[in-house]
């Protein structure tokens, strides 16, 4: 059996009818197709007859709207030289030595002020507080991502380090972030959570059933059918998800590595290539918005189960009165956050009476 016989591309063409007051009423047919994740069973719809409700489902950028925003928010960005050094928290010394921080060129990172797992740096992202999309330069990428490699790998080799990490990113408030400037977060948890560690399961079974790693098996077969291959940067492959979780998701998988902790500098290169090549073809779209994430198997998983691999996908962008409170938590890794815990909001139920 061939890798392309063990991958399954399962989509379903579905046909609706109806009369439609665009066509005087007449009787039309509107055409949209059902794709499966081949890993996972996911499914995604494929909106052919959306066509003319491109700039409805996801907007151009409001640009006027988006300078704005930028100006405002520059004088008191916690991110930005002469305000990053000073205001943003330090990881304790017996966490990460020195000053409790890392650098690297224009990039710093340090420890979430409000962490949602025991590990959760944030990297300001060089010294500019603003970027459209295709002025997301590979160098800068690189260096982001360099640094969190860098610091999972120095908290890795402590001896209660979690197992499971992933680099993320939300761009701008419609992708769900706070804060405008450009920047990625690193969390460590001691177990994947929803979306890794379905998963995960799903290929450790692949490679039960296969002997073989489905995420190497999704290469070789993408490669050979060249219709979503992207390109190929070192040892990083970048593909059109067949049946994306968002908006023009795009994967870049990592030859060789399982777990962060064994990316080496060309896989970071590789990636920050095809994320900059991706950024600007969101920005020719008129987005601008995205959220990331990289991840992959927890320490000390079977390496040849999983590849460590990347998502990105463009959110709705910035126009008048939008709102997001999806961004890459629930997006990227399936796992919802809320303020107050189930307890409390009980007792708040119970307190209202009926």
């Amino acid at each position: 059996m061939t890798a392309r016989d063990r991958i399954p591309f399962v989509a379903h063409q579905v046909e609706a009818r109806l009369r439609s007051p665009l066509a005087g009423f007449a009787e039309v047919q509107s055409h949209t197709e059902e794709r499966r994740d081949p890993l996972t069973g996911r499914a995604a719809i494929v909106g052919h007859n959306l066509s003319g409700k491109r700039g409805v489902l996801y907007s151009e950028t409001d640009e006027a709207l988006l300078a704005a925003l930028a100006a405002r928010t520059a004088e008191g960005c916690f991110f930005c030289p002469g305000r990053v050094e000073t205001v943003t928290p330090r990881y304790p010394a017996d966490v990460l030595a020195g000053d409790g921080r890392l650098r690297a060129g224009g990039s710093l990172l340090f420890p979430n002020l409000f962490p949602l797992t025991e590990y959760h740096a944030v990297i300001a992202l060089g010294e500019r507080h603003f970027r459209p999309l295709d002025e997301f330069p590979a160098e800068l990428l690189a260096e982001g991502l360099g640094l969190a490699v860098r610091f999972i790998g120095e908290i890795a080799r402590g001896p209660h380090a979690p197992a499971c990490w992933a680099i993320c990113a939300n761009y701008l408030p419609p992708g769900g972030a706070s804060i405008i400037h450009p920047h990625l977060q690193v969390l460590g948890s001691p177990r994947p959570l929803t979306t890794p560690a379905i998963e995960l399961e799903r290929a450790r079974a692949y490679r039960a059933a296969h002997g073989a790693c489905y995420f190497d098996d999704l290469v070789a077969v993408e490669r050979e059918r060249g219709e979503r291959l992207i390109a190929e940067h070192g040892p990083v492959t970048w593909l059109a998800a067949f049946a994306p979780r968002g908006n023009t998701e795009l994967l870049g998988i990592c030859a060789g590595a399982a777990h962060p902790t064994t990316l080496t500098p060309d896989h970071v290169a590789g990636l920050a290539a095809g994320l900059a090549q991706g950024l600007r073809a969101y920005g020719a779209l008129r987005y601008s918005t995205f959220n990331l994430c990289v991840y992959g198997a927890p320490l000390g998983a079977d390496e040849e189960a999983f590849r460590v691999y990347a998502s990105l996908v463009s959110r709705q962008s910035v126009v008048e009165s939008y709102r997001c409170d999806d961004y890459f938590l629930q997006k990227m890794l399936g796992t919802e956050i809320v303020v107050d815990s189930p307890e409390h909001v009980a007792g708040l139920v119970r307190a209202a009476g009926g």
